[in-house]
């Protein structure tokens, strides 16, 4: 490949990378452990195009610098080329699990950089995977195949929570993994083919410009805690709901206030409180259709849409929140027992104008319960 033809292509693809991770620091006030990871699967691959530009500069160029830096250069970019591969296992595994404490204990994925390292290492001595001609070019050495399948290997792991979870799974996350999947191959396959061309990192590029619009772009709408939609989502939501509510299915809205929620924070801490509200996400989640929206409003506030024209709904979404939370207490996985305070209502076009009408009127339901249940609970037993 011509050296002016490859830069070109790598730097437009590191444009785009930093244009992908500019979109993603101004338009969000607080990154997410997603947002970070991806991140550095940004950086990642922006060091990897780097290298590659030089390793190629270096390449046929006989000065005893050229030599030395084309040896060092191109040990360094074979050597993290797995790396990409091990950010986008931990990203993916962070997306599916949405646990930080698990992907803390997968410590060993870090096993692939160091068996990089050793392959790699061991290459300076015996040129397996590549070496140089008297004359300072690259050839490939037949290990290279190995070395490619290695990297291939990682990939196909980040199968593996993939097809465990897969019944549970958003389809945007299913649909992500085949784009990370199949465009590094297609490239890899092209790239040892042809011997000269040099299209896999670029196609790592349109890869993660798919993932970021197919994930991280929804995400923009999603609670950085807890990854439930966020207010926003819910009142562009509800606008566009009593904006067509004529040609839309009717509505009911469900408004939850965690109580005691306070004490949790004063006794425990606040990092017990966020794990408080993670918690009670994690527990509403699965109890409603992936139709609904289940939103975290703010604070310790959450908020339910159900697609519905039946009244009783109401109640009996808040009996099936009631029974999954007591349910959780029931574990005593914590010190405290999670409670809560619901109040529901159906959408009324004659009543409800605006958004402000349906949440005040849901709110309102909501106080009242909180009031009944510490009337209740403040009353002695007889």
């Amino acid at each position: 490949m011509n050296f002016a033809l490859l830069f070109d292509i790598n730097i437009f693809s590191i444009f785009v990378l930093l244009v992908i991770y500019a979109s993603l620091v101004i338009r969000k006030k607080h990154l997410s452990t997603s947002n970070r990871i991806f991140i550095v699967l940004i950086f990642s691959t922006v060091a990897v195009l780097l290298l590659e530009m030089l390793s190629w500069y270096f390449n046929d160029k006989t000065t005893p610098m050229d030599y030395f830096l084309n040896k060092w250069i191109n040990y360094i970019f074979i050597t993290i080329n797995p790396l990409v591969c091990v950010v986008w296992l931990n990203y993916l595994d962070y997306k599916i699990y949405n646990s930080l404490e698990r992907l803390s204990k997968r410590f060993y994925y870090a096993i692939f950089m160091v068996l990089s390292v050793i392959f790699v290492t061991i290459n300076l001595k015996t040129p397996w995977i590549y070496g140089f001609t008297p004359e300072n070019q690259y050839y490939r050495g037949p290990g290279i195949y190995f070395f490619m399948s290695f990297n291939f290997f990682i990939l196909f792991l980040s199968a593996i929570p993939v097809i465990k979870k897969r019944k549970f799974l958003d389809s945007s996350i299913i649909i992500s993994y085949l784009f990370f999947t199949i465009f590094p191959i297609l490239g890899a396959i092209v790239q040892m083919i042809f011997l000269g061309t040099a299209v896999l990192w670029n196609s790592v590029t349109i890869a993660i410009l798919g993932t970021f619009a197919i994930l991280e772009l929804k995400n923009l709408s999603k609670d950085f805690l807890t990854g439930l939609s966020n207010r926003r989502e819910l009142e562009d939501l509800i606008d566009y709901r009593l904006r067509y509510w004529q040609n839309i299915k009717p509505f009911i809205l469900i408004m939850i206030d965690l109580n005691d929620f306070k004490t949790i924070n004063d006794l425990y801490g606040h990092k017990e409180g966020d794990s408080a509200l993670k918690h009670f996400a994690n527990i509403i989640l699965p109890i409603f259709k992936k139709s609904d929206i289940v939103c975290r409003f703010g604070g310790d506030e959450f908020v339910v849409v159900i697609d519905s024209d039946q009244e009783f709904m109401i109640n009996a979404g808040i009996e099936r929140i009631r029974k999954a939370v007591n349910d959780f207490n029931l574990k005593e996985i914590k010190d405290y027992k999670l409670k809560f305070s619901a109040g529901g209502t159906m959408f009324d076009p004659k009543r409800h104008k605006s958004i402000k009408d349906i949440l005040h009127e849901a709110d309102s339901k909501m106080y009242n319960d909180k009031k009944n249940t510490k009337i209740s609970s403040d009353t002695p037993e007889k």
